[in-house]
């Protein structure tokens, strides 16, 4: 099977770790970075992420219907799940 390259940006701080970690156990990056994407994918289903993201997407349109909207001045709203206060 032909290999491409991935890239990411990582914190400083995960970055040493994977060093250290690379140092104990005389692999280099890409081998513990293909091995963690490995067991990250078989733990993860395509279908499970599609399927959360349609319901994670219901209940934010459900939620626009609970927040409150003011007809006048002097009420205290709630727009996107941030306070404001008007008047």
């Amino acid at each position: 099977m032909a290999k491409v390259v991935v890239s990411s940006k990582v914190d400083a701080s995960l970055k040493q770790q994977l060093q250290e970690i690379c140092a104990e156990t005389k692999k280099n990056e890409s081998e513990l970075v293909r091995d963690a994407l490995l067991e990250y994918t078989k733990k993860t289903h395509p279908e499970s992420v599609r399927s959360m993201s349609r319901r994670l997407s219901a209940v934010e349109r459900q939620l626009e219907w609970l927040i409150p909207i003011p007809k006048k001045n002097g009420y205290t709203w709630y727009k996107g799940l941030v306070e404001f206060n008007q008047g």
